[in-house]
């Protein structure tokens, strides 16, 4: 009599995992006086929680990066060099995610809340003589995305991850600056408590009575 085909392995996202990621961010800042592109590189690390039942994950996640997104801007006027150079230095969130795992890939929608520290120095010189100004502030806002995850082996993962965040308005030298229309595109690399279960085949129950 033929043997029935063995049903698939069940592979469960469940658990607390922690890992690393980077990649790559652009967006704008804006003041009364227009907006200008900054971009730039991070990586940082993350720590997360999931819930699986049957298809569905649920969870959330905490990630916490060092950031060099920003730009230089230069300008003379009058035998005066004057420049000005804006920076996001770190970036974090604590968001909870939703998704789909057929199988060894998960999919999935993420979003919550948002938080950068930017910074904004100031320079004038003039026939050897500098002066400069620096002033720092912390953007609070939110983020919303989209990922796909793929488990590379028994609690090993990688994921790619798309999010867009709007980090709210903060003042330097009495002036409100936002930082808004930020994406960035993250790879991610986790391990976590993601495992995957062998179906029990038909000759194994046979000799598990014989």
């Amino acid at each position: 009599m033929p043997l029935k085909a063995s049903p698939a392995p069940y592979w469960n996202w469940g658990g607390f995992y922690a890992g690393i990621h980077g990649g790559y961010g652009w967006g704008d800042v804006s003041n009364t006086g227009g907006s200008a592109d900054i971009d730039g590189g991070f990586a940082g690390a993350q720590v997360g929680y999931n819930i699986q039942r049957g298809n569905i994950v649920w969870g959330v996640e905490l990630d916490s990066a060092w950031a060099n997104i920003g730009r230089s801007d230069n300008a003379a006027i009058g035998g005066v060099a004057l420049s000005a150079n804006t920076n996001i230095d770190y970036m974090g969130s604590l968001r909870g995610r939703v998704g789909y795992a057929p199988g060894n890939a998960l999919y999935y929608v993420t979003g919550g809340a948002a938080w950068a520290h930017g910074s904004l120095d100031l320079t004038a010189a003039s026939g050897g003589f500098a002066v400069g100004a620096s002033a720092d502030n912390t953007h609070l806002g939110w983020t919303l995305g989209a990922g796909a995850e793929w488990m590379v082996k028994p609690n090993w993962s990688v994921k790619l991850e798309y999010l867009y965040a709007d980090y709210g308005s903060a003042t330097y030298f009495g002036v409100p600056v936002d930082a808004q229309a930020m994406s960035r595109a993250v790879l991610k690399f986790a391990q976590q408590a993601c495992s995957v279960s062998e179906p029990m085949r038909p000759w194994r129950a046979v000799q598990g009575l014989g």
